[in-house]
């Protein structure tokens, strides 16, 4: 009788081993499936594709700028766009990328940003082909 007693308990360490082998495997599956789909999450490339204004910036009508996680645009040369327009302000307007979005803000300029054909005030959610005039200049908001 102590025998088959052991036996049963064998066999119950054996099932056990093997239901928890399986949680294991498929905790282990799950997991690599969640950290695949999370990093497909890739940030996108944002870029601001010069459409008017040539003569101020010193590139020609087509060129694009990539944005990284902000751009700064103005007559200062510690902006990431520096442009010669003397409807522009020294800082005048930045973009910043937050969570995969981008967001146009006028920094006080004196003339203002002008987004889409309308003034800007605050931050303002950008979109594929928004338009945005700083002074002369006139760049499309493109993402890929």
């Amino acid at each position: 009788m102590e025998s088959s007693f052991g036996i049963l308990r064998f066999l119950f360490l054996i099932l056990l081993s093997l239901f928890l082998f399986e949680i294991m495997r498929i905790l282990n599956r799950n997991m690599k499936e969640s950290h695949r789909k999370n990093g497909t999450k890739k940030r996108r490339n944002a870029f601001l594709k010069l459409i008017a204004g040539e003569e101020y910036i010193g590139a020609k009508k087509g060129h694009v700028f990539r944005i990284k996680k902000q751009c700064s645009i103005g007559r200062d040369n510690e902006n990431n766009i520096v442009i010669e327009d003397p409807f522009s302000s020294n800082f005048h307007s930045i973009i910043v990328e937050k969570n995969r979005k981008y967001y146009l803000s006028d920094m006080d300029s004196k003339n203002g940003t002008v987004h889409n054909g309308i003034q800007t005030s605050g931050k303002i959610l950008l979109e594929e082909g928004d338009m945005i005039e700083v002074g002369h200049m006139k760049f499309k908001f493109e993402v890929e």
